[in-house]
Formats: C-alpha cells, structure tokens, sequence
C-alpha cells in the first residue's frame, strides 16, 4: 500500500518536525457543529489534530493505516486510536458529529472514503478537509531557494498529492459545501529543522531515493549561504480547506 510505503519509516520525523495547525482553527471546528459528543480524525499519524480536537469534543476516534505512525501517537484520555484505513471502519451508523482529514485526504479512495463518511455522519453531521503545501520563508533569499527546491521535486511526487499540490482546489467534494475562514500555520525554525521538516516530504524522499543520496546536504549548503547567522526564520503555510454537511 502506498501510504504506507510512503510513512511508515519517517513516523518518527513526523512527530518532531512537522508544524501544529493554528487553535482558531479547532475552535471553528467546534462552532460549526451543534453537537460535539463525537469526532473522527481520518489519516491521524501522531494524533496531532485528534488531540487538539479532544479540547472541543467529548470523545474522538483517530485512525491510521500505518501502525508505525500510531506507535508515535500523542496520548490523551478521550482519544481513541485504531489501526484501520478510512475506507472501512467498525464504528457505527450515524454515530459521528464531525469528520475531519488533516493532510491525508488526497491519499485515501476517496470515492469509498466518502460513502464510509456518509454512512458514519449524523444527519445533521460536517466532515472538514485541509491541507498545506510547500513552506513560504519570511525571507526573500531563502524564499527563492525554496522554491527552487520545490521545482526540482516536480516528477518526483507521488501520484496521489496530485489534489494536494493543487490547494484541493480540484477535490471531488460530494457534500453541501459550507464556507470556512482563511487559516495559516506559522512556524519559526532555526536552518537544521527546517532541514530536518523537508525530509518528512514523500517527493523529497523520492528524490533522494531515485536521483541523489546527498541532495539534502547540498541543500544545507545552500540555504547556510543566505541564512542569517544564529537566527530563527518565520515560516508559514496557508491551509486550503473543504468544508461540507450532510
């Protein structure tokens, strides 16, 4: 299976370095349901969202396919893991308040995912998708650099960031459609995190598989030239977001 291929040996890295998504945006989450008894992370990894969604939710259930990610999850007494796909889950008719997906949609069948959700959801049920893409640097110079990088990884992603890199803007989405405010994950990282983060990437991982084994070092090389010395840059990552109801 692909997803796994692609996470289960980074599960680690993806705990320490990926960014947390804004609180406002939990908080929104919370606002848009008229229950809250019940919400289900699909695609957790580390549990990231389920356990910042568990401060709005009585109890949430968050899976993974990949047991090496759940391994690394973050603990929390109303949170509930189960190793399983998004696709099929044991968990009962109409029982969920809120569907969400951080990150992990464009890697699901969507068209089974979504029939699983519509049977899942309560009537009066949302299910809310985001993703983010490449990192934007607050600095010009290392801006420019990262964006070379990006353009380097072009042939190099996998088949199902395709929505991904395209803002979900073209995500089949077969539910009534609801608005969502702007968000944007911030970050501050000193020249070795962020190294360290652009190794969590599956097209950069695919590079250095398939083309260079020292491609990150080179990269290091780079960015220490135009890197302020000792300092932290601010990053950011505006989140694109499906949002729907029942």
């Amino acid at each position: 299976m692909e997803i796994v291929k692609q996470f289960g040996n980074c599960a680690k890295a993806y705990e320490t370095y990926r960014p947390y998504y804004p609180e406002e945006l939990y908080a929104w989450l919370s606002s848009i349901n008229s229950d809250a008894q019940l919400a289900l992370d699909c695609g957790t990894g580390n549990g990231q969202a389920a356990t910042a969604l568990a401060q709005h939710f009585d109890q949430v259930i968050a899976v993974d396919v990949n047991y090496n990610q759940l391994k690394h999850c973050r603990k929390k007494d109303n949170v509930t893991y189960l190793c399983s796909s998004a696709e099929h889950l044991c968990i009962a008719d109409n029982s969920i308040d809120l569907i969400i997906s951080a990150s992990a949609a464009h890697w699901f069948n969507l068209e089974k995912f979504y029939h699983e959700s519509k049977r899942l959801l309560k009537p009066n049920g949302n299910i809310v998708l985001w993703t983010y893409t490449w990192p934007e640097a607050e600095d010009t110079d290392i801006n420019t650099t990262l964006v070379d990088i990006k353009n380097s990884m072009a042939n190099y992603w996998p088949q199902s960031s395709r929505y991904h890199l395209e803002k979900y803007q073209n995500l089949p989405f077969p539910f009534q459609q609801i608005g969502s405010p702007c968000y944007c994950l911030e970050t501050h990282w000193n020249i070795e995190a962020l190294i360290n983060f652009l190794n969590t990437w599956a097209s950069i991982r695919n590079y250095i598989a398939e083309k260079d084994a020292h491609f990150l070092t080179q990269t290091e090389k780079v960015l220490r030239a135009c890197w302020p010395s000792n300092h932290k840059i601010k990053f950011k990552f505006p989140l694109y977001i499906k949002a729907g109801a029942m």
